[in-house]
């Protein structure tokens, strides 16, 4: 990498080639700063290096008494270009930027734990992945293998849902609403279970107060078979019932005229009994007639008197004697006509005597049978349609016991699982698993570097807090101990975003034998660098050709060759 640097704040002219070591040494104010910030800001392919500069400060970058000033980065055939004060940058073929970090300007130590956490997530691609998640949830039986294809197209529609809701909600929201679905189920189970308050142990236990032993283990199917078997003998009971009640009204009606028939069948008994009597009295009358001598019509021809024969001879019949046997024949003949009529009249009144029996009959059998079934219903019809009412009652509590109990586990099952979920989403979950796992490969790779020159170690710990020998990082470490931090976790990132340059600043903090332990590790990362470092004389620059590298004195504002 070759740089060039015009007329930028105190460098006047600086034209620059990169090795594995690259030290630029000079007094103070010689023009080391601009050097690097000319740097910083073409690698950075930012044209303002300072955060709090303003734009009507601009001019002030440009060398004093120059009109305009510029640095260039060479990499093979591509380069890139920053012209001050109009502040462009202009590129030629491929160029690779880097971060802030890596030129120095920021560092990980100065950030926030939650912005450290991001940075180093997005440095080592430590953000979970679909794999990863999916892995997540069938390590902890959310889903089963059952639901997905072998060739990771996944299909179970928690995932699909999940997955979209981080993509498109971030971790923390996903991880927020299913902390709200969870506050969501536990009111959801308590209002099922009739519960104040959801507990895990509580809901363990939790059966519905129509909870019996032999329900463990059932069927649903067997409980609706009940239910249905309890409806039929209901319905049977209540249409028992009802065809009861229609056959009392059926009864009731019959016997409504019940006295009316009876006082009809009294006046025809009595009717019948006067004309029976009458025509016995004329039968009997009429067999007396039939004893009196029967009445011939013969007439002497002599002496024109009445004849009868008797005994085969003929025998004069006295006039008083004829006369009141010829009375006594119509009498007769009456009396047979009045036979015979009330024979008629009688046979119509028996006949009329039976109907009105008959009817009587079928009200008096109605009487005794409305008798009987308001009887047995009084007795057995209510307590039997109550009787099979409290066992479709029993069979339905039973169910809804069963329901109740499945529905509530189910619930809870959903809870634990959410909880799972929610664990999983939380910021100490899947994504610190991710991340312990990122940071011990960093650790170990700053590890390596320190342990080459007995350094203390540098570690990120898992809450991301920095730490130099043990001992977080601050005022407890020594002043040295904390740029050798920031120096190595430079590196670090410098490594892990694949860097081709880092750029080091300050390197007077230490004393000679530790500056060249830093060269050590520098060359150990196997990443080029531009190391400052102020000199008072140009002597004291060290001859870096035996580690292939190069040294440049700065001095009024340019760079006097290579050392």
């Amino acid at each position: 990498m070759k740089f060039k640097i015009r007329n930028y704040c105190a460098v006047k002219h600086a034209d620059i080639n990169t090795s594995k070591l690259t030290l630029i040494g000079g007094k103070h104010r010689a023009g080391k700063s601009s050097t690097l910030d000319a740097i910083r800001s073409v690698l950075t392919a930012n044209p303002m290096p300072f955060k709090d500069i303003k734009k009507a400060e601009i001019s002030m970058l440009v060398h004093s008494g120059t009109p305009s000033g510029y640095c260039v980065v060479e990499d093979g055939d591509n380069s890139a270009r920053i012209d001050w004060p109009k502040c462009e940058y202009v590129t030629k073929g491929k160029v690779s930027t880097l971060s802030t970090i890596a030129v120095g300007i920021d560092s990980l130590v100065f950030m926030k734990p939650a912005e450290r956490i991001n940075y180093i997530v997005d440095m080592m691609k430590a953000a979970p992945t679909k794999e990863d998640l999916l892995r997540e949830l069938l390590d902890m039986g959310i889903i089963s293998i059952g639901h997905v294809l072998p060739a990771s197209e996944e299909k179970h529609p928690l995932f699909i849902k999940l997955w979209e809701n981080i993509e498109m909600n971030g971790w923390d929201n996903t991880h927020q609403q299913c902390k709200e679905k969870g506050v969501k189920l536990k009111a959801k189970w308590e209002i099922v279970t009739g519960v104040r308050k959801y507990g895990v142990r509580i809901a363990e236990q939790w059966k519905p107060e129509a909870w019996s032993l032999d329900l463990d283990g059932l069927e649903e199917v067997i409980l609706i078979t009940d239910v249905n078997k309890a409806k039929e003998w209901v319905d049977a009971a209540k249409k028992d019932v009802a065809i009861s009640d229609y056959e009392i009204e059926r009864l009731k009606a019959i016997t409504a005229n019940k006295d009316k028939v009876i006082d009809k069948y009294d006046v025809l008994v009595k009717k019948q009994g006067v004309c029976e009597r009458a025509m016995n009295e004329k039968k009997a009358k009429l067999r007396l007639l039939n004893n009196t001598k029967e009445v011939r019509d013969l007439v002497c021809p002599k002496c024109q008197e009445f004849l009868t024969f008797t005994n085969g001879k003929l025998k004069i019949v006295p006039k008083k004697e004829h006369e009141k046997a010829v009375e006594s024949k119509g009498e007769a003949e009456q009396l047979r006509k009045d036979i015979a009529s009330l024979e008629a009249q009688n046979n119509i009144q028996i006949k009329e005597w039976s109907q009105e029996k008959a009817s009587l009959k079928i009200i008096r059998d109605a009487d005794e049978k409305l008798k009987i079934i308001e009887s047995q219903e009084n007795d057995t019809g209510t307590a039997k349609v109550e009787d099979v009412e409290n066992q479709l009652k029993k069979a339905e509590d039973r169910l809804g016991a069963f329901r109740t109990c499945k529905e509530a586990l189910k619930i809870a099952s959903d809870i634990i699982n959410n909880k799972k979920l929610g664990d999983m989403l939380a910021p100490n979950g899947l994504r610190n698993t991710k991340l312990i796992g990122a940071l011990d490969v960093i650790n170990k790779s700053m590890k390596m570097l320190t342990d080459k020159v007995g350094w203390d170690a540098v570690e990120i710990e898992p809450g991301c807090s920095i730490s130099v020998g043990g001992i977080p990082y601050g005022r407890f470490n020594a002043k040295s101990e904390r740029y050798r931090a920031r120096v190595l976790l430079q590196l670090m990132v410098a490594m892990a975003e694949h860097a081709k340059l880092v750029v080091i600043d300050d390197s007077d903090e230490l004393v000679k034998t530790t500056k060249n332990s830093l060269m050590k590790v520098i060359l150990q990362s196997k990443i080029s660098a531009i190391v400052v470092s102020a000199l008072d004389n140009r002597s004291e620059l060290p001859d870096l050709s035996k580690i292939d590298g190069l040294s440049y004195w700065i001095e009024n504002g340019e760079i006097k060759g290579e050392g």
